[in-house]
């Protein structure tokens, strides 16, 4: 697995997203990576609150529960199986080495479909499944680790947020993690924790900056 992300993907020195047409305006700004998630000036409004499923918490009379779809868009006939079957309430985790995330996230959202990217960080499962080469390493430098991230982040627009299986291999190297993490809610976006099992790091910086997260429990 290399520590380094791989280049920007072709097309990523457009001047406008290739969704501009589903997205909302002064929620993106121009890198050397791609488009990147901001907080829009003015009003604040965050891309998790701009794309995110409209649902009111206080009027729900029974108990919630959330189902994501992981890897869309990895599979073309598995993730259009995805979208024909599946209702909105049902979220889609995108995989950022889809060769069309844009044209992915554009079908999800004309569905009324939630979407996260997945960013992959290394954790000890790694020894038995290869996480690509844009997987945010330990011991990779934090210059290393916040490149992967942009990469990542610049695949594709219009999600809510990002998410990823972590496990206690992040607290060896907690500082650089946490300014990470910083760099995530500070784009406006939530994080969904994929692993039942992860320690309470990530969710705490989320309570610290008030920010949405999300941890799955099966």
């Amino acid at each position: 697995i290399s520590e380094t992300a791989p280049p920007p993907a072709e097309g990523h020195a457009a001047t406008a997203p290739k969704n501009a047409d589903i997205l909302m305006e002064g929620l993106l700004e121009k890198s050397e990576t791609g488009f990147l998630p901001v907080v829009r000036k003015g009003d604040g409004l965050t891309s998790f609150r701009a794309y995110q499923l409209p649902f009111d918490f206080k009027k729900a009379d029974k108990p919630v529960i959330v189902f994501v779809v992981k890897d869309f868009g990895l599979s073309a006939e598995t993730s259009q199986s995805a979208l024909d079957i599946l209702p909105p309430e049902v979220g889609f985790v995108l995989s950022p080495y889809s060769t069309l995330p844009d044209e992915w996230i554009r079908l999800a959202r004309e569905s009324k479909h939630e979407i996260c990217v997945n960013t992959p960080i290394e954790n000890k499962s790694l020894a038995h499944n290869d996480s690509g080469s844009a997987t945010i390493m330990t011991n990779s430098s934090y210059v290393q680790k916040l490149g992967a991230l942009h990469w990542t982040l610049s695949r594709g627009s219009g999600y809510i947020g990002v998410s990823s299986d972590t496990d206690e291999m992040i607290l060896n190297n907690k500082e650089q993690y946490s300014t990470l993490m910083d760099e995530v809610y500070d784009r406006g976006l939530g994080y969904l924790e994929l692993n039942p099992n992860a320690n309470s790091f990530i969710q705490s910086k989320a309570l610290a900056k008030d920010a949405p997260y999300i941890k799955a429990d099966m």
